[in-house]
């Protein structure tokens, strides 16, 4: 757990400072500055929530279902479409495959429903907020530590940014 917080730390470090070091060319986006990742990986955020944000009003003015049971079927539809997308076009040079990665991703999600139904519970009913505007507020939230611990977890790279983990890389070359 340490070494996630770590991480997440190190990456918003990434986010705000980029390094001059030199990264591998030829590898997907992971020789690009981590804000230009996190860009790909929002802007294909905003279009899986474009499709959560149509299906949840689908779902619950259409088909009367309870805006919390459809915020559930919407986020996880439109989170199995985002780890597709961001897999393929972000997050290329990953060093698990597409298979292995899935796992990571959903049980992220899963984590992240949890903390979208408990954030949509808490702006609609305590802050009496509309729940189609609610939505969005939730998501950049969500979207922001999303981010963090996929990019750390599930798309894992051989190839990072940071003279520290490079350093560690080659002594683990060594070891073995």
């Amino acid at each position: 757990m340490k070494s996630v917080i770590t991480k997440s730390l190190c990456l918003f470090r990434r986010l705000c400072v980029c390094p001059g070091m030199r990264r591998p060319k030829g590898h997907g986006f992971n020789h690009i500055p981590v804000i230009i990742k996190f860009a790909g990986f929002s802007g294909i955020g905003v279009f899986a929530f474009l499709i959560d944000f149509a299906l949840l009003a689908f779902l619950t003015e259409v088909a009367g279902i309870n805006y919390l049971q459809a915020v559930g079927f919407a986020f996880v539809f439109a989170t199995s479409l985002h780890y597709l997308a961001a897999r393929r076009i972000v997050f290329r040079t990953s060093s698990r495959s597409y298979l292995a990665g899935y796992p990571y991703f959903i049980a992220i999600a899963l984590i992240n429903l949890g903390l979208t139904l408990v954030l949509m519970k808490i702006a609609v009913e305590d802050l009496n907020l509309y729940y189609l505007l609610a939505r969005p507020l939730v998501s950049c939230v969500v979207g922001i530590i999303n981010f963090v611990v996929n990019t750390n977890l599930t798309f894992k790279s051989h190839f990072t940014d940071g003279p520290h983990t490079l350093h560690r890389q080659s002594a683990r070359r060594n070891l073995f």
